[in-house]
């Protein structure tokens, strides 16, 4: 990957071109392009249900939803301003934002 991206020390926090696996789905965070790739840990579209919007994904791919959503606050500390999600549209509008809309949505 580039950037050779090294595992994060410490599980609730991202180090500058690092990754995490909160509860099973791993993220990529790169501050020199505000981006952190969020894989499956948050979507914009679950495609067990076809619902759009910031949501984890659906408890049927979820061992722990209340976990998972909390996990999110890993994502959300690196003030990323764009995401790329698993499923769905990236979004600008800055991931703190997205992490809040998931998690007012709750398990799905």
């Amino acid at each position: 990957m580039p950037g050779d991206p090294a595992p994060s020390k410490r599980s609730r926090a991202f180090a500058p071109q690092s990754w995490t696996c909160p509860v099973g789905h791993c993220a990529f965070h790169f501050p020199e392009r505000d981006t952190v790739i969020a894989g499956d840990s948050l979507v914009t579209l679950n495609p067990y249900r076809g619902t759009t919007g910031a949501q984890i994904v659906s408890s049927a791919a979820t061992a722990d939803p209340d976990r998972a959503l909390e996990s999110l606050d890993a994502l959300a500390e690196t003030g990323a301003r764009t995401v790329l999600v698993g499923h769905g549209e990236p979004w600008t509008g800055g991931v703190e934002r997205l992490v809040r809309s998931a998690k007012a949505r709750g398990p799905s």
